[in-house]
């Protein structure tokens, strides 16, 4: 059967290719990029206004008080790139991705710095080529105008990648001076509608892409990724592996609310499909009997989960993308991270760092493909009874 699809997918691809190359449909419909080109190359119809400059920054261990802790949780030295808003004369932006593409004589070519960071990576192995090369017949909606690119990578569907991806961007668009016509963002999602709701940006000047929403605009306006590669060539499941300093300003900036309550909560991750902590009822009824309030983040608006990490003294939580709230707290808040030892996520120990954050961690062995796992309670206990 997998054959069997794979054959009509390239027979469908070839037709496209035929009716991109057709007089009347060759400016109607998206050819498939044949490979890159960087940002470096390009000599005219570009412009680049820098918000952050390039920055060394160095990272310590992370304090593990159990288990083994992947090798990204010791120190490291981090050189952050650039944070610049990019313009692009007649750019195209394609699907809920943000992949941006450019017209280079009679060829598509993807943005290689601009299109879910894996720079050096092959075209062929990139994930745009392994996701889209059979989304077919895509029309090319023209806008004479300035169109801002928001969306990238998860930010569509994902509220650690809307928070972490997404709205950093629209900060670096507010810095850059720049008032666009449209901004290319999701407004599906009740997370999506609340946000920018908060940051006041008219339903009149939002498209909402889908899957395969493509469109060309007169100028497109496209910030930088805030993820990086830890590596010149990362593949598809590893991209998201460094997050820049100037991510917590620009997120503290975006929504401040002040918070002068104190208290101790632990986030729950009882409704996850992955990396769920299995006897989690056990940990709760111990943090209960030390005065912890028990959060499930669902429901929660995005003020109400910032003001929620603004006004928390300590946080106990599995790792999970409500995790993406801490960029809210105010400095010597605790957080004790409690993981699996399979997963490689970082994210949590470098908000911490940036944010002055008393960071603390703990590793249980995964009990599956999913990152599950079991906590021993009798070492938690021992491990951060005097934390907290």
């Amino acid at each position: 059967m997998g054959k069997i699809v794979d054959i009509i997918r390239n027979i469908a691809f070839c037709f496209n290719e035929i009716a991109c190359c057709l007089p009347g449909l060759k400016n109607i419909y998206l050819p498939y990029p044949q490979d890159y080109i960087s940002l470096k190359d390009l000599k005219s119809g570009v412009s680049e206004k820098i918000i952050f400059p390039e920055k060394h920054n160095e990272y310590s261990d992370a304090n593990c008080l159990y288990g083994t802790p992947h090798p990204d949780f010791k120190g490291r030295k981090i050189i952050e790139f650039p944070a610049s808003v990019w313009t692009l004369k007649n750019g195209i932006v394609f699907s809920d991705y943000g992949y941006v593409l450019l017209k280079q004589k009679k060829e598509i070519k993807l943005v290689r710095e601009l299109s879910v960071p894996m720079f050096d990576l092959d075209f062929n192995e990139h994930y745009f080529h392994k996701k889209y090369r059979w989304r077919y017949f895509n029309k090319v909606k023209k806008i004479n105008g300035t169109v801002a690119v928001i969306n990238s990578s998860c930010s569509s569907h994902n509220y650690f990648h809307w928070i972490i991806e997404a709205l950093p961007r629209l900060f670096l668009i507010k810095e850059s001076g720049i008032n666009p016509d449209y901004y290319y963002i999701s407004n599906e999602l009740p997370f999506h509608k609340n946000a920018l709701n908060v940051f006041n940006i008219p339903e009149d000047k939002i498209i909402s892409p889908k899957i395969n929403t493509c469109i060309e605009a007169t100028n497109l306006i496209v910030p930088s990724l805030t993820f990086q590669p830890k590596k010149k060539t990362a593949f598809a499941g590893n991209y998201a592996d460094v997050l820049p300093s100037w991510v917590y300003t620009a997120l503290n900036s975006l929504l401040r609310i002040d918070s002068k309550k104190r208290k101790k909560i632990y986030i729950s991750r009882v409704n996850a499909y992955k990396r769920k902590m299995l006897n989690e009822g056990e940990l709760i009824s111990y943090l209960e009997s030390k005065g912890f309030e028990i959060i499930d983040l669902e429901g929660l608006d995005i003020k109400e989960q910032a003001e929620l990490f603004m006004s928390a003294s300590t946080i106990v939580a599995p790792h999970g993308a409500g995790l993406a709230n801490l960029i809210f707290c105010k400095p010597k808040t605790r957080l004790i991270e409690i993981l699996s030892n399979k997963y490689s996520s970082d994210y949590c120990k470098m908000v911490a760092e940036n944010a002055r954050i008393d960071y603390s961690c703990l590793f249980f062995p995964s009990q599956n493909e999913n990152f599950d796992f079991y906590v021993d309670m009798d070492i938690l206990i021992e491990k951060i009874d005097n934390l907290i």
